[in-house]
């Protein structure tokens, strides 16, 4: 009697299901039948979901469609660093390989591009006449601004949408939120824009600017924007929360000495409360970047080195020391932490390590701004003119 004929299919799968992934790829190799029942759709999305791999079967991340930086620069892999995805399976009787399958062997594709550090360098985006003072991106839209104007560039295809031009003003912050950008100006005001059409949704400037100015009697330098709240900071040490539903001001938090972008210490605050919850000594002198996730908190000034605490129990984990001169910007992707510093120097680091996973050493910039997403490295010059950097990984 054979065995594996007398086994029900459905309880072959839940075993495959308690499998892990090399487990499971040894198992597929025993018969056509376990790698017709390894291949279903339910145990390979089992796996996505332990990887966190879900984002890339669904939406603008689906990597099923997602193009490769391949297409737009039309070049061929000769050096073997190209983020390209080849995957080539003969013809053959068995049965074909299911979508999570391929979106876990894509996803853990591009996972490798960022470790061993395979990616290509887009074309330049150029649009301002003087520095780029601030950006932020979905990554399928950036939104860069300076002193002349506001440039909405499509990523997809790495032309620029809309220019919008400034008249003695400066672009200080802005915050990207689903097709909406809020825009912070050095007068104190701040706009927010449709980046579909470029239409100017809303001002907070005559009410709102005149309730601030009481609070913040200096120059407005920091701006975020998310679910609803927006903050504020500038030269004397201020935060001031805003409800953008209802353009008023929620609370107003005062603990700082110094300006809002680059502190000696750093305050840990409750936004619902405005109680002040801890105080992190970071012996970093002046901090020039900061980070937070559910259970991290990273920061990087210039001392050249980045701390990461934990945010549970605000203890230090790890210090990571390669760069030289100023940590001038982190940006977080999953596990990795990605640092931007002087000399050109872009660092790829594992979070739950604190080990350094790759230099980025083609970086053809400066940089003094970064944006990072899962297949991308954004990173403006701070040189006249605005030049912005794409680097891809897919």
């Amino acid at each position: 009697m054979n065995l594996n004929d007398s086994i029900p299919d459905e309880i072959i799968e839940k075993i495959f299901l308690n499998l892990d992934v090399k487990d499971m790829c040894a198992a597929c190799l025993v018969c056509s039948k376990w790698r017709r029942l390894c291949n279903s759709e339910k145990i390979w999305r089992k796996q996505c979901r332990i990887k966190n791999w879900i984002k890339y079967g669904y939406g603008a991340l689906d990597l099923t469609y997602l193009p490769s930086s391949d297409k737009i620069l039309s070049r061929t892999n000769v050096s073997g660093t190209s983020p390209k995805f080849e995957y080539n399976v003969e013809e053959s009787k068995l049965s074909p390989i299911p979508k999570w399958r391929m979106i876990y062997i894509k996803s853990r594709f591009l996972e490798l591009n960022w470790v061993k550090g395979h990616y290509n360098v887009l074309p330049t985006l150029r649009a301002h006449e003087t520095r780029v003072s601030a950006f932020d991106s979905d990554g399928m839209v950036l939104v860069s601004g300076s002193t002349d104007a506001v440039a909405i560039w499509d990523l997809d295809n790495v032309i620029l949408r809309y220019k919008i031009p400034i008249h003695k003003d400066q672009v200080n912050h802005m915050q990207l939120l689903g097709h909406t950008v809020a825009i912070s100006y050095t007068e104190g005001s701040i706009k927010v824009y449709d980046t579909i059409s470029s239409r100017l949704l809303m001002t907070f400037h005559a009410r709102c600017a005149a309730e601030h100015l009481r609070f913040l009697s200096k120059e407005l330098i920091v701006c975020s924007y998310a679910d609803n709240i927006c903050v504020t900071g500038g030269w004397d040490g201020m935060l001031i929360l805003w409800n953008m539903l209802e353009g008023e001001m929620m609370f107003a938090l005062k603990g700082h000495e110094d300006c809002e972008c680059c502190i000696y210490s750093l305050i840990v605050w409750r936004i619902i409360s405005a109680d002040c919850e801890h105080v992190l000594d970071s012996n970093l002198k002046e901090v020039y970047c900061l980070k937070l996730t559910p259970t991290l908190i990273v920061a990087g000034g210039t001392t050249s080195k980045i701390v990461i605490w934990s945010r549970e129990e605000f203890t230090e984990m790890f210090v990571l020391k390669q760069h030289l001169g100023i940590v001038r910007t982190l940006s977080l992707n999953g596990d990795l932490l990605i640092s931007g510093g002087d000399r050109k120097m872009i660092c790829v680091w594992c979070t739950k390590t604190g080990k350094l996973m790759n230099v980025v050493h083609r970086n053809p910039d400066l940089l003094h701004l970064m944006y990072v997403n899962e297949t991308k490295i954004i990173t403006a010059s701070p040189n006249a003119p605005g030049s912005i950097t794409v680097l891809s990984y897919w």
